[in-house]
């Protein structure tokens, strides 16, 4: 009897057990690691632009007066075909003679940076450079064709940047303007002269280079004078005769207005070489490309 009393008290208890256990709440399960989150994509830096393309900004000084045929030229089709070609990196503002420098200074002003290109007649710079007359034109010397041959073929162009570098210049020298062709006016005149050179002793007469040499021998007063001055100086008799350019340009700067007499001559200078020369600063800083440009220009 007492077994069994103790018996039912032990089920009793385990019965009571499972009952509290059973009522328990269950235990919350441990939480794993937190997921790890996805990396940021950093932002697309946005690219770089081009840098714009440098405009070289020149100026040019030629020296033709204003309103001539080649100031024209160089005011508008020269100016205008460059600009093209460049694409706008290389712009030009054109000066007509002495305008900046006096003329034929203009190789001193491309020196000195004052401009960046000049067209010029080497014959004006024989009194810094005593050679000058070869690369221009002289009494007696070649036409076009020899001087074409000599010129680029033959070494002249050389020698005219040593000449000029022998003075101090560094400038870089441009393939040619032009050759003047034949049609040299030998002198537009305020008097007749004679028929032997005997009639020029005491003349005045704008002239130059190496034919101005020759005229001081025959007794010719020589000074030089830019084109613009010649008309008023043959008008007010400061001087009596002046030997400038060809026909075309003479009557353009109205000559016949003044002189009643023109002289020509196909030996006094066969041809008038015209140079172009451009700063040697302004021309290291143009690329490659736009160098050959301005040397096809």
């Amino acid at each position: 009897m007492k077994t069994k009393v103790i018996m039912l008290l032990v089920s009793a208890v385990m019965i009571l057990s499972l009952i509290v256990a059973g009522c328990s709440p269950a235990a919350e399960p441990t939480p794993g690691p937190a997921p790890t989150a996805a990396p940021t994509a950093a932002p697309t830096a946005a690219p770089t632009p081009a840098p714009a393309d440098e405009v070289h900004e020149w100026t040019l000084q030629h020296g033709s007066p204003a309103g001539s045929n080649n100031a024209l030229a160089y005011g508008g089709l020269y100016k205008d075909s460059l600009e093209t070609a460049t694409g706008g990196r290389i712009t030009l503002e054109v000066f007509n003679q002495s305008e900046v420098v006096p003329t034929p200074r203009e190789a001193d002003g491309v020196q000195e940076g004052v401009i960046t290109i000049a067209v010029f007649d080497p014959v004006g710079e024989r009194g810094t450079i005593p050679t000058a007359g070869l690369f221009g034109g002289y009494p007696g010397g070649p036409g076009i064709e020899t001087m074409d041959m000599w010129f680029y073929a033959g070494g002249g162009a050389d020698l005219m940047e040593q000449a000029w570098a022998d003075k101090g210049y560094t400038f870089k020298l441009l393939p040619k303007y032009s050759w003047n062709t034949p049609g040299e006016v030998f002198a537009a005149s305020t008097v007749k002269l004679e028929d032997s050179a005997d009639g020029m002793d005491g003349l005045k007469m704008r002239c130059k280079g190496d034919g101005g040499e020759i005229f001081k021998e025959l007794g010719v007063s020589t000074v030089m004078l830019s084109g613009s001055e010649i008309y008023q100086a043959l008008d007010r008799g400061v001087i009596d005769m002046a030997e400038c350019c060809s026909a075309n340009m003479n009557w353009e700067l109205a000559f016949h207005e003044v002189c009643p007499y023109a002289y020509f001559s196909l030996t006094r200078a066969p041809i008038q070489g015209i140079q172009q020369c451009v700063n040697i600063d302004a021309w290291n800083a143009l690329p490659a490309d736009l160098q050959e440009i301005v040397i096809m220009h």
